[in-house]
C-alpha cells in the first residue's frame, strides 16, 4: 500500500513541475500543477499518518490530508474551467475563494471534524462537521465534471477525445476517492482509507495516455531533456570519484602539488572527452527522444544547403516538402504559391500527390492570410470557440469546412518582409493527433526556410521575365525595323512594278479605246465614199453600218468598266435589287456574244432547264457580271466549247461558265480579281497584235459586284486544261 503511495506522490511531484515549467504562464498548465501538487500531498499526507510515531503526529497528518484535499479539488475545478471559459482562467469567484477558505479552517476546530484518532488501528474519529467538509468537496467535484461535459459539447476531433479521457478518468479516480475516502470512513470502515490516493494514480493514467497519444503537455521534451541532463551529469560524476580514488591513493591527499599539475592535462582532456559526449547526447535525445528518427537542427541545416543554390521554384517546393514527409510524417502535405499578385497566378505542388486544382478555395486562404495578419491556423484552433474570437463565427466555419475538404490540420503562411509568398499546407498525423510545440517550431522554420528560398527563386524569375521581355521588345524592334525596311524595299519594287503595269496598261487601255473608235471611223468613211459616189448596195451599206455600231458599243462597254471601276474604288457604286431571271441574264449574254464565238469558232453549248431560276440581284450589274465571264471564256478559249449551266444551291440560284482554254496557273488562280491583273501576256509588242484584248478590270469589276449583291464566286482551273468561272447570287423568295 505504501509503495503505491510513494509512487503516486513521486509521480505527481514530476508531472506538476513539468506542466508549469513547460509554460507558467498558461492559467491551464498553472491550475493543473496546482491540482498535481495537491494530489501528491493528499498521497504524502497519507503516508505521513500511517508512518505517524504518535497521536498528535497523526492528527496534524489528518489535517494536513483533509486540507490538501479541499485544494486539491478546489484545482480541479479551476482546471475543469480554465479548459471552458478564457475569461475565467484569470478570474475565481469570491463564493468559491470563501468555500475554500472555510474548508481550510473548520479541519482545526476542535472536536467539528474529527474528534481525534486511534493509533493503533490508524484510523480518525470523525465528527458531524466532516458532512460539511465532504458536501464542500461534492460541490466542486460536480462542478469540475458539469463543465468538462459542457466543454465536449463544444469542440470535436482530437480535442474531444482528450477531454472525453480526462473526464472519465477524473470520474473514476473520484468515484473510487469518495468510495474509500468518504462513504467508507463515515460507515467507521478505515481499513481501505489510504487506497483513496492511490486510486489518483487512474487520474494520472488517462493524462499519461493522452501524453503519448496525443503529445499532450509535450511530455517527450521534457523527458529528452530530463534524459539529457542526467547523461550529461554522468561524465563528471564518475570522473569526480575516480580523480578522488587515484589522489588518495597516490598522493594521499588532493591539495598535493603533484595532484595540481597532473589535474591541468587531466582536466583538458575531461573537457575535450565531455564536450564530445554532451554532443553525441544531445543529438541522440533530439533525434531519438525528443523528435525520433531526427534531429530538427540537422533537418533545417540539410534543408538550408539543399536551398541555397536551386533556384527551381518546384525543386525548392518538393525538397521542402520531403522533409516535412520525412520528419513529422503527416498523412499528406502541399504547398500554394502566389507567383504574381495582380493577377493571383497560383502554382501548386504535393508531396506524392496530384497538385491542388482548385485556385479559388486558395486564393480565399491567401486573400485570409494577407488581411488579417495571422502566421498560423490549425483546424483544432478553428473548432475552439475560444480560439480566433476576432473572427468571424461565419468565415471560421468556412475556413474550417475547406481545411476539412483538403484534409488540412496546419496552414503555414509562407512570408517574406511581411509580404505573403504563399502557403505551406500540412495534413492530419496518425490517427489525426494534433501537432505538439516542437513539430510546431520545425513546420515553421521549414516554413521561414522555404519562404527565403521561393522568394529568392521568385526574383530571379521575374528577372529572367524582364530581361525575356526586353530582349523580346528588342527583338520585336529589330524585327519591325528589318519588316518595314523589308516592306519600304517591296513598296518601292511594287511601285516600279504599278508604274510598269501603268505605263503597260496606258498602252493596252490606249490601244483599246483606239481600236474601235478607228474601226467605227473608217467604217463611217468608208459609208461616206461609197454615198458619195452614190454607191447604195445595202449589203455594203450594212456591213460597215454593223462594224461601225459594234466598234461603237465596244467603245462604250470600255468606257463604262473605266467608270465602274472608279465608282467601286470610291465606294460610290449602288446596286438596284430586283428578281431577276437567271435565263433571260443567259440568253441575252448569249445573244450579245454570238458574233464573237463564231469569229472564235467557239461552240457554245447551253443545257436550259425547263424552270426559271430567280434572284435578287441589280439587273444590269449581273448582266455586266455574265458578260464579262462568257466573253472572256470565248477569248482564252478559241476553237473549242464553253458550256453554260445554272442551277440552285444552298439559297443561292448559280451559273457556271465552263471552257477549254488555256487555263490558268495556280500562281495566277491567287492573283485573279485584282486591278489590271492579267492571267496572260496581251499585248505583244512585236507584231502590234492584242490577243487576246482586255485591260485587267473586267474580272476586278465583275468580282466586286458580286460581293456587293451579297453573292458568292469560285473560280476552278488548271493550266492547260480549261477553266469554270460560277457566281451565285440569293434566291428570290415570293414570300
Amino acid at each position: 500500500m505504501l509503495l503505491f503511495l510513494y509512487i503516486s506522490t513521486l509521480l505527481h511531484i514530476v508531472l506538476a513541475i513539468y506542466v508549469f515549467l513547460k509554460n507558467h504562464r498558461n492559467y491551464i498548465h498553472i491550475y493543473f500543477s496546482l491540482f498535481a501538487i495537491f494530489i501528491a500531498s493528499w498521497s504524502y499526507s497519507n503516508i505521513a499518518f500511517l508512518n505517524s510515531p504518535n497521536e498528535e503526529v497523526m492528527e496534524f497528518w489528518t489535517a494536513i490530508a483533509y486540507n490538501a484535499g479541499s485544494l486539491m479539488i478546489f484545482f480541479m475545478y479551476n482546471f475543469s474551467l480554465s479548459l471552458v471559459s478564457k475569461k475565467e482562467r484569470k478570474s475565481i469567484k469570491f463564493v468559491h475563494i470563501a468555500l475554500l477558505i472555510s474548508s481550510l479552517l473548520i479541519v482545526y476546530i476542535p472536536n467539528f471534524v474529527f474528534t481525534g484518532v486511534n493509533f493503533s488501528l490508524k484510523s480518525i474519529n470523525t465528527n458531524y462537521g466532516v458532512i460539511i467538509l465532504f458536501l464542500s468537496y461534492l460541490y466542486f467535484i460536480v462542478l469540475a465534471l458539469k463543465t468538462l461535459k459542457s466543454r465536449l459539447n463544444d469542440v470535436s476531433g482530437s480535442l474531444k477525445i482528450q477531454l472525453r479521457i480526462i473526464f472519465w478518468g477524473l470520474l473514476l479516480a473520484i468515484i473510487f476517492g469518495l468510495t474509500f475516502n468518504v462513504i467508507l470512513p463515515s460507515l467507521k470502515n478505515y481499513t481501505y482509507v489510504n487506497l483513496g490516493p492511490s486510486f489518483s494514480l487512474i487520474l494520472l493514467s488517462v493524462i499519461t495516455y493522452n501524453i503519448l497519444k496525443y503529445q499532450l503537455f509535450d511530455i517527450r521534451l521534457v523527458f529528452g531533456k530530463i534524459s539529457y541532463y542526467i547523461l550529461s551529469s554522468i561524465p563528471p560524476y564518475f570522473m569526480y570519484f575516480i580523480l578522488a580514488y587515484i589522489y588518495e591513493t597516490v598522493f594521499d591527499t588532493s591539495l598535493n602539488k603533484y595532484a595540481f599539475v597532473i589535474g591541468i592535462p587531466v582536466a583538458i582532456l575531461f573537457t575535450v572527452f565531455s564536450n564530445i559526449f554532451i554532443k553525441y547526447i544531445s543529438e541522440y535525445t533530439d533525434s531519438h527522444l525528443i523528435n525520433p528518427g531526427y534531429n530538427p537542427l540537422v533537418v533545417l541545416e540539410q534543408l538550408r544547403q539543399r536551398l541555397t543554390t536551386s533556384l527551381d521554384i518546384e525543386k525548392i517546393s518538393q525538397e521542402s516538402l520531403f522533409m516535412i514527409s520525412r520528419t513529422i510524417r503527416p498523412d499528406t502535405s502541399g504547398v500554394i504559391i502566389m507567383t504574381n499578385n495582380q493577377t493571383n497566378e497560383l502554382l501548386s505542388f504535393n508531396y506524392k500527390k496530384e497538385p491542388y486544382t482548385s485556385s479559388q478555395d486558395f486564393n480565399m486562404f491567401l486573400q485570409f492570410f494577407i488581411s488579417k495578419n495571422i502566421k498560423t491556423i490549425t483546424a483544432n484552433d478553428l473548432k475552439d470557440p475560444q480560439q480566433y474570437s476576432s473572427l468571424d463565427r461565419m468565415l471560421k466555419s468556412h475556413i474550417l469546412s475547406q481545411m476539412e475538404k483538403y484534409e488540412l490540420e496546419v496552414i503555414i503562411a509562407l512570408r517574406e518582409e511581411q509580404k505573403v509568398r504563399g502557403l505551406l499546407l500540412v495534413g492530419y498525423k496518425e490517427a489525426k493527433a494534433p501537432y505538439n510545440s516542437q513539430e510546431f517550431k520545425l513546420l515553421t522554420s521549414i516554413a521561414e526556410t522555404m519562404s527565403l528560398g521561393i522568394g529568392r527563386a521568385l526574383l530571379y524569375k521575374e528577372i529572367q521575365q524582364f530581361n525575356e521581355t526586353l530582349q523580346k521588345k528588342v527583338t520585336n524592334a529589330t524585327a519591325e525595323l528589318q519588316s518595314k525596311n523589308k516592306a519600304l524595299e517591296e513598296a518601292l519594287l511594287k511601285l516600279e512594278e504599278v508604274r510598269r503595269q501603268e505605263k503597260d496598261m496606258l498602252d493596252v487601255m490606249g490601244h483599246e479605246l483606239r481600236t474601235p473608235i478607228s474601226i467605227a471611223r473608217n467604217s463611217v468613211v468608208t459609208l461616206q465614199k461609197h454615198l458619195s459616189k452614190n454607191d447604195t448596195d445595202p449589203e455594203k451599206l450594212a456591213k460597215y453600218t454593223k462594224m461601225a455600231v459594234e466598234s461603237i458599243r465596244r467603245e462604250i462597254a470600255l468606257i463604262e468598266t473605266f467608270l465602274s471601276t472608279t465608282k467601286l474604288e470610291g465606294g460610290r457604286m449602288q446596286v438596284n435589287p430586283e428578281k431577276v431571271s437567271l435565263k433571260d441574264v443567259i440568253h441575252e449574254s448569249l445573244q450579245g456574244h454570238m458574233d464573237l464565238a463564231k469569229r472564235n469558232n467557239t461552240n457554245i453549248i447551253f443545257n436550259e432547264p425547263d424552270n426559271d431560276i430567280y434572284v435578287i440581284a441589280d439587273k444590269i450589274r449581273i448582266q455586266e457580271v455574265m458578260d464579262n465571264f462568257l466573253n472572256n471564256a470565248i477569248k482564252y478559249t478559241g476553237e473549242g466549247n464553253v458550256e453554260i449551266k445554272m442551277y440552285e444551291l444552298e439559297d443561292l440560284g448559280w451559273i457556271d461558265v465552263k471552257d477549254d482554254g488555256i487555263g490558268i496557273s495556280a500562281e495566277n488562280l491567287q492573283k485573279l480579281g485584282r486591278k489590271f491583273f492579267r492571267a496572260q501576256t496581251l499585248y505583244n509588242q512585236s507584231n502590234n497584235v492584242v490577243n487576246p484584248s482586255g485591260t485587267g478590270l473586267g474580272l476586278f469589276v465583275s468580282f466586286q459586284l458580286i460581293d456587293l449583291m451579297k453573292g458568292e464566286r469560285k473560280i476552278i482551273s488548271q493550266e492547260g486544261q480549261g477553266s469554270i468561272f460560277s457566281f451565285g447570287l440569293p434566291l428570290y423568295n415570293q414570300s
